[in-house]
Protein backbone atom coordinates (compact mmCIF):
# COMPACT_ATOMS: atom_id res chain seq x y z
CA UNK A 1 0.00 0.00 0.00
CA UNK A 2 1.25 3.50 -0.79
CA UNK A 3 0.14 7.06 -0.17
CA UNK A 4 1.51 8.19 -3.53
CA UNK A 5 -1.86 8.25 -5.37
CA UNK A 6 -3.40 10.36 -2.60
CA UNK A 7 -0.87 13.13 -3.28
CA UNK A 8 -1.58 13.47 -7.01
CA UNK A 9 -2.74 16.98 -7.83
CA UNK A 10 -2.07 18.24 -4.29
CA UNK A 11 -0.01 21.43 -3.90
CA UNK A 12 0.40 21.20 -0.12
CA UNK A 13 0.20 18.45 2.47
CA UNK A 14 0.43 18.05 6.23
CA UNK A 15 2.39 15.22 7.84
CA UNK A 16 1.34 14.21 11.36
CA UNK A 17 2.58 11.00 12.97
CA UNK A 18 1.58 9.70 16.40
CA UNK A 19 4.09 9.27 19.20
CA UNK A 20 4.84 5.69 18.20
CA UNK A 21 7.81 3.85 16.69
CA UNK A 22 8.19 4.05 12.92
CA UNK A 23 8.23 7.80 12.35
CA UNK A 24 11.54 7.81 10.42
CA UNK A 25 10.27 5.21 7.93
CA UNK A 26 6.89 6.93 7.59
CA UNK A 27 8.60 10.28 7.01
CA UNK A 28 10.85 8.85 4.31
CA UNK A 29 7.90 7.20 2.52
CA UNK A 30 5.85 10.40 2.76
CA UNK A 31 8.72 12.60 1.54
CA UNK A 32 9.41 10.32 -1.43
CA UNK A 33 5.74 10.20 -2.41
CA UNK A 34 5.48 14.00 -2.08
CA UNK A 35 8.53 14.49 -4.31
CA UNK A 36 7.17 12.11 -6.95
CA UNK A 37 3.80 13.90 -6.89
CA UNK A 38 5.53 17.32 -7.05
CA UNK A 39 3.88 18.56 -3.85
CA UNK A 40 5.20 22.08 -3.41
CA UNK A 41 4.85 22.49 0.36
CA UNK A 42 4.67 20.16 3.36
CA UNK A 43 3.82 21.09 6.94
CA UNK A 44 5.40 18.70 9.44
CA UNK A 45 3.56 18.71 12.75
CA UNK A 46 5.74 17.33 15.51
CA UNK A 47 3.97 16.25 18.67
CA UNK A 48 6.99 16.34 20.98
CA UNK A 49 9.96 18.64 21.39
CA UNK A 50 12.37 17.16 18.88
CA UNK A 51 16.00 17.29 20.01
CA UNK A 52 19.12 15.39 19.03
CA UNK A 53 20.29 15.09 22.65
CA UNK A 54 16.90 13.97 23.97
CA UNK A 55 16.85 11.05 26.36
CA UNK A 56 13.36 10.19 25.14
CA UNK A 57 13.31 7.89 22.12
CA UNK A 58 10.14 9.62 20.90
CA UNK A 59 11.78 13.07 20.95
CA UNK A 60 14.93 11.78 19.25
CA UNK A 61 12.92 9.95 16.59
CA UNK A 62 10.89 13.10 15.85
CA UNK A 63 14.17 15.02 15.53
CA UNK A 64 15.46 12.38 13.09
CA UNK A 65 12.23 12.59 11.08
CA UNK A 66 12.74 16.35 10.80
CA UNK A 67 16.22 15.69 9.40
CA UNK A 68 14.71 13.35 6.77
CA UNK A 69 12.46 16.20 5.66
CA UNK A 70 15.47 18.55 5.63
CA UNK A 71 17.32 16.18 3.28
CA UNK A 72 14.29 15.61 1.05
CA UNK A 73 14.61 18.86 -0.87
CA UNK A 74 10.93 19.63 -0.29
CA UNK A 75 9.79 23.01 1.02
CA UNK A 76 8.99 22.16 4.64
CA UNK A 77 7.36 24.13 7.41
CA UNK A 78 7.92 22.63 10.86
CA UNK A 79 5.36 23.15 13.58
CA UNK A 80 5.35 21.81 17.11
CA UNK A 81 1.83 20.92 18.20
CA UNK A 82 2.71 20.91 21.91
CA UNK A 83 4.09 24.47 21.63
CA UNK A 84 1.03 25.62 19.67
CA UNK A 85 -1.33 24.04 22.19
CA UNK A 86 0.45 25.75 25.08
CA UNK A 87 -0.11 29.12 23.38
CA UNK A 88 -3.79 28.34 22.80
CA UNK A 89 -4.31 27.17 26.38
CA UNK A 90 -2.47 30.21 27.76
CA UNK A 91 -4.63 32.53 25.64
CA UNK A 92 -7.80 30.82 26.88
CA UNK A 93 -6.64 31.22 30.47
CA UNK A 94 -5.82 34.89 29.91
CA UNK A 95 -9.22 35.62 28.38
CA UNK A 96 -11.08 33.75 31.10
CA UNK A 97 -9.18 35.74 33.78
CA UNK A 98 -10.08 38.99 32.02
CA UNK A 99 -13.78 38.14 32.27
CA UNK A 100 -13.63 38.18 36.10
Amino acid sequence: MTIRPALDGISGACFVYPILPGIADATAYFAQAAKEATVSTVVNTSQVSARREAKSHAAFNHWMAERVFDWSGLRISMSCLSFLMSIILFAQLEFSLLEY
